[in-house]
């Protein structure tokens, strides 16, 4: 049996914000029902920014996370933060999966 898997740890530069919100919640709602992903592992913004040419919103990070966070308590499917840094993040994640699924 497969198991789906929707990481979100972040958005894309498109260097407007409400268009980054319409682009969070049709990606969302675009996977039609709620049994497209079996869980998502929603990442905290508890990095260090760092700049890059694909990554915006460095001072916003935790509205988008909050707003991910609603549209995906939204879907009804499960979902867990993953915090930490390095291993102990990638830890936390494996953790889970290996816990709930």
């Amino acid at each position: 049996n497969t198991v789906k898997i929707c990481v979100i740890h972040g958005s894309q530069r498109n260097g407007n914000t409400e268009k980054t919100i319409e682009i969070v919640k049709a990606k969302l709602n675009s996977m039609g029902d709620n049994d497209f992903f079996d869980l998502y592992l929603l990442c905290t913004p508890d990095l260090p920014w760092i700049f890059d040419p694909v990554r915006e919103h460095g001072d916003d990070r935790m509205y988008f996370f909050d707003l991910y966070r609603r549209e995906i308590e939204q879907t009804g499917v499960p979902y867990v933060q993953i915090e930490g840094f390095g291993d102990t993040r990638l830890q936390h994640a494996i953790d889970w999966i290996d816990k709930h699924v």
